[in-house]
């Protein structure tokens, strides 16, 4: 089905054990489908890049589960190779969703997994790939209402950081469906059109005909006018002159397309932080003591690396403008 204002991405349906997976995506977004880099390919899932503002990219990933186990099994190398490989992607934003089928977890957010439950079974794969991929799981109430059987919780939010998602809403289920609705807002800045713009090149500019054009005789030409009136007149003809000996060039922008990294933050500071930031959403995840010590270590690392990093610049700078004060 088409929406209208909306480009629509699914999954191949002609391939073995598929159902429909679809993705609607407003065309004022600069989207395209990317195809996982992987082994085996998991035919119940759609995948999508957005562009950001600032270089920044969206992973939107669709994905369906089969809820019989025969199924579910027999593809679940590949479900997780592909989650393994959207984690890894180099995109700066990262959200995955779809009906998981997997109503043992209990997600508090952290996954919690019932006792006794085999390490090698379905269930804990998931989990541990969930963990090592740093994810973070945003729906922690039964998403699955069926007559006479207890609520379970199927469908699935995953993001790379927590603060991504916002306002998450429980919704009416759509049609004669048994999962309810789900909604939320995204916290990111998807790209602008390009923008041609012109400016005035003024390394090419004629500054003998600007010296001449301004030549006027300024007291005479502004005589018993107000001071408001003097601005104005001025303000024109300095205007007129700079149009045109002044020649202008045209180039494109993007809105926000520049680096959000500080200029003194080094690429050794940069993913100390990063590491930092991915340890400690992996012990929101486990609660595990052994995760907070390495997250402690990773803190103190990326402190210790931001602080040489702005030392060492701003050292560097104050050397550099004894001789060029442009610098500073």
């Amino acid at each position: 089905m088409n929406i209208p204002g909306y480009n629509l991405y699914t999954n191949d349906l002609h391939a073995t054990n598929t159902r429909g997976v679809n993705v609607y995506v407003r065309r004022t977004l600069n989207s395209k489908r990317s195809i996982p880099i992987v082994t085996n390919t998991y035919n119940d899932s759609v995948w999508i890049i957005v562009n950001g503002s600032r270089n920044s990219e969206l992973l939107i990933g669709c994905v369906y589960r089969s809820g019989s186990p025969e199924v579910a099994r027999q593809y679940e190398t590949n479900l997780l190779e592909t989650l393994i490989w959207a984690a890894n992607t180099a995109c700066s934003h990262k959200l995955i969703a779809g009906d998981f089928n997997h109503p043992g977890i209990t997600w508090t957010p952290a996954p919690e997994l019932p006792d006794r439950v085999n390490t090698s079974s379905p269930q804990s794969k998931f989990v541990e790939c969930v963990r090592g991929s740093y994810l973070f799981q945003h729906i922690t109430k039964p998403t699955r209402y069926r007559s006479q059987q207890t609520p379970t919780l199927d469908d699935l939010v995953f993001t790379n950081e927590r603060e991504m998602i916002v306002n998450m809403l429980r919704l009416e289920p759509l049609g004669a469906s048994d999962h309810i609705g789900i909604s939320a807002d995204f916290l990111f800045t998807p790209s602008s059109p390009p923008m041609n713009k012109t400016t005035p090149n003024y390394n090419r500019g004629d500054y003998e005909s600007l010296r001449n054009a301004l030549d006027i005789e300024w007291k005479r030409e502004l005589a018993g006018l107000t001071a408001q009136e003097m601005t104005n007149i001025i303000e024109k003809n300095i205007t007129d002159a700079v149009e045109k000996h002044i020649p202008t060039r045209k180039h494109q922008t993007t809105s926000g397309d520049y680096t959000r990294k500080p200029l003194w933050m080094t690429r050794t500071a940069y993913q100390k932080t990063k590491r930092k930031r991915n340890l400690w959403i992996r012990y929101l995840n486990t609660k595990d003591n052994s995760d907070y010590q390495q997250y402690i270590k990773a803190r103190n690392e990326a402190t210790h690396a931001n602080r040489r990093a702005r030392r060492d610049f701003e050292s560097k700078i104050a050397q550099e403008s004894r001789h060029n004060t442009k610098t500073f």
